[in-house]
Protein backbone atom coordinates (compact mmCIF):
# COMPACT_ATOMS: atom_id res chain seq x y z
CA UNK A 1 0.00 0.00 0.00
CA UNK A 2 1.42 3.36 -1.14
CA UNK A 3 2.29 6.19 1.64
CA UNK A 4 -0.98 8.45 -0.06
CA UNK A 5 -3.02 5.15 0.84
CA UNK A 6 -1.94 4.55 4.28
CA UNK A 7 -3.71 8.04 4.80
CA UNK A 8 -6.70 7.44 3.86
CA UNK A 9 -9.46 6.57 5.56
CA UNK A 10 -11.46 4.19 3.36
CA UNK A 11 -11.06 3.24 -0.13
CA UNK A 12 -13.89 1.91 -3.03
CA UNK A 13 -14.59 -1.61 -3.34
CA UNK A 14 -12.53 -1.84 -6.70
CA UNK A 15 -9.55 -0.40 -5.01
CA UNK A 16 -9.92 -2.77 -2.30
CA UNK A 17 -10.51 -5.72 -4.52
CA UNK A 18 -7.33 -5.26 -6.42
CA UNK A 19 -5.36 -4.22 -2.74
CA UNK A 20 -6.51 -7.73 -1.55
CA UNK A 21 -6.14 -9.85 -4.73
CA UNK A 22 -1.97 -8.56 -4.28
CA UNK A 23 -1.93 -9.21 -0.32
CA UNK A 24 -3.40 -12.60 -0.52
CA UNK A 25 -2.17 -13.60 -3.43
CA UNK A 26 -5.33 -14.62 -5.77
CA UNK A 27 -7.44 -12.74 -7.52
CA UNK A 28 -10.43 -11.19 -5.15
CA UNK A 29 -13.28 -9.59 -7.17
CA UNK A 30 -16.53 -7.02 -5.65
CA UNK A 31 -18.53 -9.91 -5.73
CA UNK A 32 -16.18 -11.85 -3.49
CA UNK A 33 -16.64 -8.95 -1.14
CA UNK A 34 -20.61 -8.38 -1.82
CA UNK A 35 -20.61 -12.62 -0.77
CA UNK A 36 -17.60 -12.22 2.52
CA UNK A 37 -19.97 -8.63 3.79
CA UNK A 38 -23.46 -11.25 3.09
CA UNK A 39 -21.35 -14.14 5.26
CA UNK A 40 -20.67 -11.21 8.10
CA UNK A 41 -17.00 -11.90 7.46
CA UNK A 42 -15.93 -7.98 6.43
CA UNK A 43 -17.57 -4.79 6.65
CA UNK A 44 -19.11 -2.57 4.41
CA UNK A 45 -19.40 0.96 4.27
CA UNK A 46 -21.44 3.83 2.70
CA UNK A 47 -20.53 7.19 2.04
CA UNK A 48 -23.71 9.09 1.23
CA UNK A 49 -22.76 12.15 -0.48
CA UNK A 50 -25.39 14.13 0.62
CA UNK A 51 -27.33 14.56 4.02
CA UNK A 52 -29.63 11.75 4.86
CA UNK A 53 -32.59 12.01 7.60
CA UNK A 54 -32.42 9.32 10.56
CA UNK A 55 -33.03 8.59 13.86
CA UNK A 56 -29.72 7.79 15.93
CA UNK A 57 -29.82 5.78 18.91
CA UNK A 58 -27.94 2.44 20.46
CA UNK A 59 -28.70 -1.67 19.91
CA UNK A 60 -29.54 -3.21 23.19
CA UNK A 61 -29.72 -7.23 24.31
CA UNK A 62 -33.17 -8.03 24.93
CA UNK A 63 -32.60 -8.67 28.81
CA UNK A 64 -31.47 -5.22 29.09
CA UNK A 65 -34.23 -3.20 27.28
CA UNK A 66 -36.64 -3.20 29.85
CA UNK A 67 -33.97 -1.79 32.21
CA UNK A 68 -33.09 0.69 29.51
CA UNK A 69 -36.34 1.55 28.48
CA UNK A 70 -38.29 2.11 32.36
CA UNK A 71 -35.02 4.24 33.11
CA UNK A 72 -35.90 6.74 29.85
CA UNK A 73 -37.27 10.42 31.68
CA UNK A 74 -39.69 12.34 30.30
CA UNK A 75 -39.89 16.10 29.65
CA UNK A 76 -42.64 17.26 32.18
CA UNK A 77 -43.68 19.91 29.78
CA UNK A 78 -44.31 17.87 26.86
CA UNK A 79 -47.63 15.85 26.43
CA UNK A 80 -47.74 12.10 26.08
CA UNK A 81 -49.94 12.03 23.17
CA UNK A 82 -50.18 8.30 22.86
CA UNK A 83 -51.64 8.35 26.30
CA UNK A 84 -54.23 11.12 25.64
CA UNK A 85 -55.39 8.96 22.86
CA UNK A 86 -56.21 6.22 25.01
CA UNK A 87 -57.76 7.50 27.47
CA UNK A 88 -59.97 9.81 25.24
CA UNK A 89 -59.94 7.65 21.96
CA UNK A 90 -59.92 10.15 19.62
CA UNK A 91 -56.67 9.91 18.29
CA UNK A 92 -56.81 6.52 16.25
CA UNK A 93 -56.23 7.88 12.96
CA UNK A 94 -52.71 8.72 14.17
CA UNK A 95 -50.04 6.44 13.77
CA UNK A 96 -48.25 6.45 17.40
CA UNK A 97 -44.63 5.39 17.90
CA UNK A 98 -42.31 4.39 20.76
CA UNK A 99 -39.25 5.41 21.15
CA UNK A 100 -38.20 1.72 20.64
CA UNK A 101 -38.58 -1.42 18.67
CA UNK A 102 -37.03 -4.64 18.28
CA UNK A 103 -34.72 -5.60 15.58
CA UNK A 104 -34.37 -9.04 15.74
CA UNK A 105 -35.21 -11.61 17.99
CA UNK A 106 -32.79 -10.10 20.91
CA UNK A 107 -31.86 -7.21 19.84
CA UNK A 108 -33.85 -3.69 20.34
CA UNK A 109 -33.01 -0.29 18.41
CA UNK A 110 -34.00 2.52 21.19
CA UNK A 111 -33.88 5.61 19.50
CA UNK A 112 -34.37 9.08 20.05
CA UNK A 113 -37.24 10.49 18.76
CA UNK A 114 -36.33 13.69 16.99
CA UNK A 115 -35.15 13.05 13.32
CA UNK A 116 -31.57 14.26 12.04
CA UNK A 117 -29.42 14.45 9.13
CA UNK A 118 -26.27 12.42 9.24
CA UNK A 119 -23.63 11.99 6.21
CA UNK A 120 -20.23 10.63 6.07
CA UNK A 121 -18.87 7.40 5.84
CA UNK A 122 -21.31 4.48 8.50
CA UNK A 123 -20.88 1.24 8.44
CA UNK A 124 -23.66 -1.55 7.43
CA UNK A 125 -24.89 -3.26 10.03
CA UNK A 126 -26.78 -6.08 8.14
CA UNK A 127 -29.28 -6.32 10.74
CA UNK A 128 -32.31 -4.84 8.26
CA UNK A 129 -32.98 -4.24 4.80
CA UNK A 130 -29.29 -3.07 4.22
CA UNK A 131 -28.91 -6.81 3.57
CA UNK A 132 -31.27 -7.34 1.17
CA UNK A 133 -30.10 -4.74 -1.11
CA UNK A 134 -26.50 -6.03 -0.92
CA UNK A 135 -27.95 -8.98 -2.00
CA UNK A 136 -29.32 -7.44 -5.01
CA UNK A 137 -26.25 -6.22 -5.80
CA UNK A 138 -23.83 -9.43 -5.56
CA UNK A 139 -26.47 -11.31 -7.79
CA UNK A 140 -26.73 -7.98 -10.15
CA UNK A 141 -22.68 -8.17 -10.04
CA UNK A 142 -22.62 -12.11 -11.13
CA UNK A 143 -25.44 -11.35 -14.20
CA UNK A 144 -28.69 -12.86 -12.28
CA UNK A 145 -30.86 -9.55 -12.42
CA UNK A 146 -33.98 -9.89 -11.62
CA UNK A 147 -34.06 -10.18 -7.73
CA UNK A 148 -36.57 -8.19 -6.87
CA UNK A 149 -37.42 -9.25 -3.33
CA UNK A 150 -40.47 -7.62 -1.01
CA UNK A 151 -39.74 -5.21 1.41
CA UNK A 152 -42.11 -4.29 4.38
CA UNK A 153 -42.64 -0.99 5.12
CA UNK A 154 -42.11 -2.27 9.25
CA UNK A 155 -38.48 -2.99 8.44
CA UNK A 156 -35.77 -0.40 7.69
CA UNK A 157 -32.07 0.15 7.00
CA UNK A 158 -29.74 0.37 9.89
CA UNK A 159 -26.04 1.59 10.10
CA UNK A 160 -23.25 2.48 12.84
CA UNK A 161 -20.42 4.61 13.32
CA UNK A 162 -18.10 3.96 16.65
CA UNK A 163 -20.76 5.87 18.71
CA UNK A 164 -24.16 5.37 17.42
CA UNK A 165 -26.70 3.11 15.74
CA UNK A 166 -29.43 4.87 13.31
CA UNK A 167 -32.05 4.08 11.28
CA UNK A 168 -32.37 5.72 7.87
CA UNK A 169 -35.63 7.79 6.79
CA UNK A 170 -37.28 9.05 3.97
CA UNK A 171 -39.42 11.87 4.04
CA UNK A 172 -43.24 12.01 3.73
CA UNK A 173 -45.25 13.43 0.86
CA UNK A 174 -47.54 14.55 1.20
CA UNK A 175 -47.27 15.80 4.94
CA UNK A 176 -48.85 13.86 7.76
CA UNK A 177 -52.97 14.81 8.44
CA UNK A 178 -51.50 15.80 12.04
CA UNK A 179 -50.39 19.03 10.06
CA UNK A 180 -53.71 20.15 8.88
CA UNK A 181 -55.18 22.56 10.80
CA UNK A 182 -59.22 21.05 9.35
CA UNK A 183 -57.58 17.68 11.07
CA UNK A 184 -57.17 19.67 14.24
CA UNK A 185 -60.89 21.05 14.52
CA UNK A 186 -62.24 17.74 13.38
CA UNK A 187 -60.97 16.12 16.67
CA UNK A 188 -62.23 18.74 19.07
CA UNK A 189 -65.82 18.47 17.17
CA UNK A 190 -65.68 14.55 17.51
CA UNK A 191 -65.05 15.50 21.07
CA UNK A 192 -67.77 17.82 21.41
CA UNK A 193 -70.14 15.64 19.98
CA UNK A 194 -69.19 13.08 22.84
CA UNK A 195 -69.73 15.52 25.12
CA UNK A 196 -72.68 16.87 24.09
CA UNK A 197 -71.85 20.18 23.30
CA UNK A 198 -72.79 22.14 20.37
CA UNK A 199 -69.41 23.03 18.34
CA UNK A 200 -70.98 25.50 16.41
CA UNK A 201 -71.63 27.41 19.54
CA UNK A 202 -68.42 26.92 21.23
CA UNK A 203 -66.35 27.41 17.61
CA UNK A 204 -67.75 31.06 17.14
CA UNK A 205 -67.40 32.20 20.74
CA UNK A 206 -63.91 34.09 22.63
CA UNK A 207 -62.33 32.32 25.04
CA UNK A 208 -63.68 33.63 28.01
CA UNK A 209 -67.35 32.64 26.77
CA UNK A 210 -66.14 29.07 25.86
CA UNK A 211 -64.66 28.83 29.19
CA UNK A 212 -68.28 29.66 30.76
CA UNK A 213 -69.71 27.46 28.34
CA UNK A 214 -67.41 23.93 29.33
CA UNK A 215 -66.44 22.70 32.96
CA UNK A 216 -62.96 23.30 34.25
CA UNK A 217 -62.28 19.32 32.93
CA UNK A 218 -63.45 19.70 29.54
CA UNK A 219 -61.69 22.88 28.64
CA UNK A 220 -58.44 21.48 30.10
CA UNK A 221 -59.12 18.51 27.62
CA UNK A 222 -59.48 21.12 24.50
CA UNK A 223 -56.41 23.02 25.29
CA UNK A 224 -54.43 20.06 26.26
CA UNK A 225 -55.35 18.47 22.62
CA UNK A 226 -54.61 21.92 20.83
CA UNK A 227 -51.03 22.59 22.82
CA UNK A 228 -50.29 18.69 21.73
CA UNK A 229 -51.20 18.85 18.26
CA UNK A 230 -49.17 22.19 17.54
CA UNK A 231 -45.62 21.53 19.81
CA UNK A 232 -45.58 17.56 20.68
CA UNK A 233 -45.42 15.67 17.97
CA UNK A 234 -41.64 14.20 17.80
CA UNK A 235 -39.90 15.57 14.33
CA UNK A 236 -39.38 11.40 13.16
CA UNK A 237 -43.34 11.34 12.48
CA UNK A 238 -42.83 13.24 9.24
CA UNK A 239 -40.83 10.10 7.98
CA UNK A 240 -41.52 7.00 7.34
CA UNK A 241 -38.82 4.00 7.19
CA UNK A 242 -36.38 3.97 4.32
CA UNK A 243 -36.56 1.01 2.39
CA UNK A 244 -33.55 0.46 -0.03
CA UNK A 245 -30.33 2.85 0.21
CA UNK A 246 -30.67 3.44 -3.34
CA UNK A 247 -33.12 6.35 -2.49
CA UNK A 248 -29.67 8.37 -1.07
CA UNK A 249 -26.68 9.49 -3.09
CA UNK A 250 -23.98 7.20 -1.98
CA UNK A 251 -20.68 5.30 -2.28
CA UNK A 252 -19.78 1.41 -1.16
CA UNK A 253 -16.46 1.70 0.41
CA UNK A 254 -14.43 -0.25 3.00
CA UNK A 255 -12.39 1.56 5.61
CA UNK A 256 -9.01 1.22 5.97
CA UNK A 257 -8.51 -0.42 9.67
CA UNK A 258 -11.61 -3.49 8.32
CA UNK A 259 -9.09 -4.36 5.47
CA UNK A 260 -6.40 -4.20 7.89
CA UNK A 261 -8.24 -6.33 10.39
CA UNK A 262 -9.70 -8.61 7.82
CA UNK A 263 -6.30 -9.24 6.38
CA UNK A 264 -4.98 -9.78 10.25
CA UNK A 265 -7.68 -12.28 10.38
CA UNK A 266 -5.51 -14.53 8.10
CA UNK A 267 -2.56 -14.24 10.39
CA UNK A 268 -4.27 -15.42 13.10
CA UNK A 269 -5.15 -19.12 11.01
CA UNK A 270 -3.05 -21.55 12.26
CA UNK A 271 -0.19 -21.91 9.68
CA UNK A 272 -0.91 -26.15 9.17
CA UNK A 273 -4.95 -25.05 8.55
CA UNK A 274 -3.97 -21.89 6.25
CA UNK A 275 -1.47 -23.90 3.91
CA UNK A 276 -4.31 -26.73 3.56
CA UNK A 277 -7.27 -24.30 2.87
CA UNK A 278 -4.62 -22.35 0.00
CA UNK A 279 -3.76 -25.27 -1.77
CA UNK A 280 -7.98 -26.52 -1.85
CA UNK A 281 -8.19 -23.04 -3.46
CA UNK A 282 -5.49 -23.23 -6.08
CA UNK A 283 -6.82 -26.61 -7.10
CA UNK A 284 -10.13 -25.90 -7.61
CA UNK A 285 -9.44 -22.84 -9.66
CA UNK A 286 -7.11 -24.82 -12.14
CA UNK A 287 -9.55 -27.46 -11.60
CA UNK A 288 -12.39 -25.64 -12.97
CA UNK A 289 -10.48 -23.89 -15.69
CA UNK A 290 -9.57 -27.31 -16.72
CA UNK A 291 -13.06 -28.53 -16.18
CA UNK A 292 -14.25 -25.88 -18.83
CA UNK A 293 -11.73 -26.77 -21.53
CA UNK A 294 -12.57 -30.15 -21.08
CA UNK A 295 -16.54 -29.84 -22.02
CA UNK A 296 -16.14 -27.49 -24.22
CA UNK A 297 -13.61 -29.60 -26.07
CA UNK A 298 -16.03 -32.70 -25.75
CA UNK A 299 -18.59 -30.31 -27.28
CA UNK A 300 -16.91 -29.49 -30.42
CA UNK A 301 -15.59 -32.79 -30.65
CA UNK A 302 -12.11 -32.30 -30.19
CA UNK A 303 -9.81 -34.96 -28.26
CA UNK A 304 -7.03 -33.11 -26.11
CA UNK A 305 -5.16 -36.24 -25.92
CA UNK A 306 -4.98 -36.42 -30.07
CA UNK A 307 -1.13 -35.98 -31.31
CA UNK A 308 -1.36 -32.71 -32.51
CA UNK A 309 -4.13 -30.84 -31.73
CA UNK A 310 -2.03 -28.15 -30.03
CA UNK A 311 -1.79 -26.93 -33.87
CA UNK A 312 -5.30 -27.02 -34.33
CA UNK A 313 -5.97 -25.09 -31.03
CA UNK A 314 -3.43 -21.95 -31.80
CA UNK A 315 -5.41 -21.45 -34.54
CA UNK A 316 -8.96 -21.44 -33.07
CA UNK A 317 -7.25 -18.92 -30.81
CA UNK A 318 -5.90 -16.77 -33.58
CA UNK A 319 -9.69 -16.52 -34.99
CA UNK A 320 -10.74 -14.44 -31.42
CA UNK A 321 -8.26 -11.81 -32.11
CA UNK A 322 -5.80 -13.49 -29.91
CA UNK A 323 -2.32 -15.61 -29.52
CA UNK A 324 -1.12 -18.99 -27.66
CA UNK A 325 1.87 -20.59 -28.39
CA UNK A 326 1.13 -24.44 -28.88
CA UNK A 327 3.44 -25.31 -26.30
CA UNK A 328 1.36 -23.32 -23.92
CA UNK A 329 -1.70 -24.66 -25.34
CA UNK A 330 0.06 -28.36 -24.73
CA UNK A 331 0.87 -27.80 -21.43
CA UNK A 332 -2.66 -26.56 -20.93
CA UNK A 333 -4.26 -29.67 -22.50
CA UNK A 334 -1.74 -32.36 -20.83
CA UNK A 335 -3.61 -31.25 -17.63
CA UNK A 336 -7.11 -32.49 -18.20
CA UNK A 337 -6.45 -36.33 -17.47
CA UNK A 338 -4.48 -36.23 -14.38
CA UNK A 339 -6.14 -33.37 -12.92
CA UNK A 340 -10.05 -33.50 -13.63
CA UNK A 341 -10.43 -37.21 -14.72
CA UNK A 342 -8.20 -39.16 -12.33
CA UNK A 343 -10.31 -39.94 -9.23
CA UNK A 344 -6.78 -39.23 -6.97
CA UNK A 345 -6.77 -35.61 -8.49
CA UNK A 346 -2.89 -34.77 -8.68
CA UNK A 347 -2.06 -32.23 -6.55
CA UNK A 348 -0.63 -29.23 -8.62
CA UNK A 349 -0.93 -27.06 -5.70
CA UNK A 350 1.29 -23.98 -7.24
CA UNK A 351 -0.95 -20.60 -7.67
CA UNK A 352 -1.30 -20.25 -10.81
CA UNK A 353 0.65 -17.18 -12.34
CA UNK A 354 -1.27 -14.31 -14.58
CA UNK A 355 0.31 -15.40 -17.23
CA UNK A 356 -0.90 -18.62 -16.95
CA UNK A 357 -4.56 -17.77 -15.72
CA UNK A 358 -4.90 -15.54 -18.67
CA UNK A 359 -3.76 -18.28 -21.02
CA UNK A 360 -6.36 -20.98 -19.41
CA UNK A 361 -9.16 -17.74 -20.24
CA UNK A 362 -7.98 -17.38 -23.95
CA UNK A 363 -8.23 -21.01 -24.52
CA UNK A 364 -11.67 -20.93 -23.19
CA UNK A 365 -13.03 -17.80 -25.23
CA UNK A 366 -11.93 -19.91 -28.43
CA UNK A 367 -13.71 -22.75 -27.35
CA UNK A 368 -16.86 -20.85 -26.97
CA UNK A 369 -16.86 -19.25 -30.12
CA UNK A 370 -16.34 -22.71 -31.72
CA UNK A 371 -18.78 -23.89 -29.70
CA UNK A 372 -21.29 -21.00 -31.21
CA UNK A 373 -21.34 -20.09 -27.12
CA UNK A 374 -21.14 -16.16 -26.01
CA UNK A 375 -19.27 -16.49 -22.77
CA UNK A 376 -20.78 -12.47 -22.29
CA UNK A 377 -24.27 -14.08 -22.00
CA UNK A 378 -25.91 -15.22 -19.18
CA UNK A 379 -27.20 -18.17 -21.02
CA UNK A 380 -23.53 -19.15 -21.50
CA UNK A 381 -23.52 -19.22 -17.76
CA UNK A 382 -26.79 -21.96 -17.48
CA UNK A 383 -25.44 -24.29 -20.55
CA UNK A 384 -21.63 -24.35 -19.04
CA UNK A 385 -23.29 -25.31 -15.78
CA UNK A 386 -25.20 -28.56 -17.40
CA UNK A 387 -22.56 -29.02 -19.66
CA UNK A 388 -20.30 -29.88 -16.80
CA UNK A 389 -22.68 -31.97 -14.79
CA UNK A 390 -23.17 -34.32 -17.85
CA UNK A 391 -19.36 -34.72 -17.19
CA UNK A 392 -19.66 -35.75 -14.01
CA UNK A 393 -17.48 -32.63 -12.80
CA UNK A 394 -19.72 -30.37 -11.78
CA UNK A 395 -19.60 -26.50 -11.48
CA UNK A 396 -21.20 -23.99 -9.44
CA UNK A 397 -22.67 -20.91 -11.22
CA UNK A 398 -21.13 -18.30 -8.79
CA UNK A 399 -17.51 -20.38 -9.88
CA UNK A 400 -18.09 -20.36 -13.82
CA UNK A 401 -19.92 -16.51 -13.89
CA UNK A 402 -16.75 -15.73 -12.39
CA UNK A 403 -14.45 -17.48 -14.68
CA UNK A 404 -16.57 -15.87 -17.53
CA UNK A 405 -16.23 -12.50 -16.59
CA UNK A 406 -12.54 -12.53 -16.56
CA UNK A 407 -12.04 -13.47 -20.27
CA UNK A 408 -11.84 -10.19 -22.06
CA UNK A 409 -9.81 -8.77 -19.54
CA UNK A 410 -7.39 -12.25 -20.35
CA UNK A 411 -7.67 -11.49 -24.15
CA UNK A 412 -6.95 -8.05 -24.08
CA UNK A 413 -3.56 -9.10 -22.45
CA UNK A 414 -2.93 -12.02 -25.36
CA UNK A 415 -3.93 -9.86 -27.99
CA UNK A 416 -1.62 -10.13 -30.95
Amino acid sequence: MSKLSNMQEWFTLDYSASYLSNILGEQVLKTDLYRLALDKKITLSVRFLESVPALIGKLVDEHDFFTQTSNQTTDDNRCDLSELCNSSDLFSPIDTHDSSEPVDDDKWFIFEDIAQNINGVWDLTMLGLESVDLEKRYLDELGECGYNPQRHKEEGIFIRNDASVCKLLTKLDPSPVYEDNAFVGGIIKDFFEREAISYDECINNDFDTLASLLTFSQLDHVTTIIDAMSVSFPTYKLYKNCLTIEDYDYQMVIKKQEIDRFIQSFEEIPKESTSQEASSVRDEERTALLVLIEVLCNKVNIDPKQRGIALSLVTMVGLIGSSLSDDTIRKIVNQIEPVVCSKSKAQLTRTLTTNERNSFLVLIAALCGDAKLDYKGREAIAVLVNMSKENGTPLLNERISTILSQIETAICSKTK
